[in-house]
């Protein structure tokens, strides 16, 4: 796995990545997928090295990621209302 390709997608995800509701999240992942793999192109990164940050699939990495944005709001709004 190449560095460079690990520190773009934690910096991308950080600028994109927000919870969305589960019924939205299949087509939200898609959408993701398609636009990190485009911005990485432009920004030098070839498919295979963003693949390979992933281990194989982004838009099940990308789904994953919703998921997990979906838990922290989930925890934080817990928290808020104890």
């Amino acid at each position: 796995m190449s560095e460079r390709a690990r520190q773009f997608l934690d910096k991308w995800e950080a600028d994109h990545i927000a919870a969305v509701p589960d019924v939205q999240r299949l087509r939200e992942a898609v959408l993701l997928a398609t636009q990190c793999r485009k911005d990485a192109v432009e920004a030098g990164i070839p498919p295979d090295e963003i693949r390979a940050a992933v281990r194989g699939d982004l838009i099940r990495h990308m789904l994953a990621v919703l998921a997990d944005a979906a838990h922290e709001v989930s925890a934080s709004a817990a928290l808020i209302a104890s």
